[in-house]
C-alpha cells in the first residue's frame, strides 16, 4: 500500500469524506449484515479510527479490528477510542500480512470475520488481487467483503470538461502509484480473487442546487489533495527535470481554475462513487 496517513494534511479531509459517505456506507453495511448480530469486523486501512467507530458502533458488532500501515494513525486511533470493542493495529496489507493478522485474530478470540470493510483502501494497494484473495481466507462462513472506491472516469463537469479530462490524465502520469480507475475493476477483481455474488452500489452526487460551501466541499474531496500528491510523487522521483516542474505548474493552475468554477452557479460537476459487496464461496 503506497498511501500513508498524515495527520497534519489528511485528518480534516478524511473526516469530511467520512461524513459525506456515511449514509452510503451504512446502506452497504446494512445490506451485508442481513439482520445478523454479534458480528466481528475487520476494517482495512482504518486511518485514525474515526470512520471505523462511526460505521460499527452499533450493538450488532461485538468485536471490531482496524488495521493500517501507519503507526501514527494507529496510535491516534487508540488514543481517541476507549471502547474495548475496537482494537487497532499496525499492519501493512502489501506485505506478508496473513500470519500477523491470524495472530491478532487469535488474541481477540476471532475465528473468522463476518464483515471485512475497506473504504478507499484497495486502490492504494500495489497488488490488490493478491491482497483481496488473501483476505478471503480470514472471512468466516457467510461473511461478506465490502469495498468502497473511486474512479476518475466517473467525474464529469460542464463547462471545463476538457480541462478536467486533461487534468486527470496529467495527474495520473505523475501520481502513478494509485489506480484512479479502480471502481470499474472491482467486480472482475473480486471474481478473480475467488469471491461470488458480487453486488455493486453507487452514490452519485452533483453540484445542482448545492450551497457554495457544499460545492467547495465536493471540490476538496475530489481534488483538494491532488497537488499534495503530485508534490510527494515529484519529491520521490529518481531525478527532477524542467518538464516535470512544468507539469506540476500546469496541474496547479488547472486545479485553481477548477476550484473557481465550482463557485459559479452555472457550473455542473458530477461524481460517482462505487461500492462492491461480495460473498465468500
Amino acid at each position: 500500500m503506497r498511501y500513508r496517513y498524515t495527520p497534519t494534511t489528511d485528518k480534516e479531509r478524511l473526516k469530511s469524506q467520512a461524513d459525506s459517505y456515511y449514509k452510503f456506507d451504512m446502506a452497504a453495511i446494512t445490506e451485508a449484515i442481513g439482520g445478523r448480530t454479534k458480528l466481528t469486523v475487520l476494517d482495512l486501512g482504518c486511518a485514525n479510527g474515526e470512520l471505523t467507530v462511526s460505521r460499527f458502533e452499533s450493538a450488532a458488532f461485538t468485536k471490531v479490528v482496524g488495521v493500517d500501515r501507519s503507526d501514527e494513525a494507529v496510535d491516534e486511533a487508540r488514543k481517541s477510542n476507549a471502547s474495548d470493542k475496537f482494537r487497532f493495529y499496525t499492519l501493512d496489507l502489501d506485505g506478508d500480512f496473513l500470519p500477523r493478522l491470524r495472530q491478532l485474530m487469535s488474541e481477540n478470540g476471532i475465528e473468522g470475520f463476518d464483515i471485512v470493510f475497506g473504504a478507499m483502501t484497495a486502490h492504494h494497494l500495489s497488488d490488490p488481487l493478491r491482497t483481496i484473495a488473501a483476505i478471503r481466507s480470514v472471512i468466516g462462513e457467510g461473511g461478506k467483503l465490502i469495498l468502497r472506491s473511486s474512479d476518475d472516469g466517473g467525474k464529469l463537469c460542464h463547462p471545463c470538461g476538457e480541462l478536467l479530462a486533461e487534468l486527470l490524465y496529467r495527474y495520473s502520469k505523475i501520481v502513478s502509484t494509485i489506480d484512479r480507475h479502480f471502481g470499474r475493476k472491482m467486480p472482475k477483481l473480486l471474481y478473480d480473487a475467488g469471491y461470488g455474488g458480487v453486488k455493486m452500489m453507487y452514490k452519485v452526487t452533483d453540484t445542482c442546487n448545492k450551497s457554495t460551501a457544499s460545492k467547495q466541499n465536493m471540490y476538496d474531496i475530489g481534488f483538494g489533495y491532488r497537488l499534495q500528491e503530485v508534490d510527494a510523487a515529484i519529491s520521490t522521483a529518481a531525478s527532477s527535470s524542467p518538464e516535470l516542474a512544468a507539469e506540476r505548474e500546469w496541474i496547479s493552475s488547472a486545479l485553481d481554475t477548477l476550484r473557481r468554477e465550482f463557485d459559479k452557479p452555472d457550473f455542473w460537476y458530477c461524481n460517482t462513487t462505487y461500492m462492491a459487496i461480495a460473498e465468500v464461496r
